[in-house]
């Protein structure tokens, strides 16, 4: 868990509801519950938001200055249904995969994988 915001992007959102049949923009938005939302970047352009561990990352959205320091780490619910609570098949395996390719080659991995599971 994080002590402030989630920041993420449409472009992210858009992405990763393109890996999913019958998974639109609003529904991924629903499971990620991100406290913000950044458009006109590109897709997971939040990835620079944070370093190596024990490293901060200053940054500043409007007047808002932030610190940038992990991931968001994942619970189940991104994997379930925002209405109805129906587990999506493969739904973390598939986010797994996608994301492994997504990663830039400069992220730390070690951020995101943990015994083959995704935790930003």
């Amino acid at each position: 868990m994080s002590p402030g915001p989630t920041i993420i992007s449409t472009s992210t959102l858009e992405a990763i509801a393109s890996w999913y049949p019958g998974l639109d923009l609003e529904e991924i938005r629903l499971r990620f519950r991100s406290n913000i939302e950044i458009s006109g970047v590109p897709a997971f352009w939040e990835d620079r938001l944070f370093a190596a561990a024990q490293e901060i990352v200053n940054f500043q959205i409007g007047n808002v200055q932030f610190m940038g320091i992990n991931p968001c780490q994942r619970c189940v619910v991104i994997t379930r249904d925002s209405q109805t609570g129906e587990a999506y098949p493969n739904f973390q395996k598939t986010f797994v995969a996608q994301r492994r390719t997504t990663l830039p080659a400069w992220v730390d991995r070690s951020r995101f994988f943990l015994n083959s599971t995704i935790r930003g």
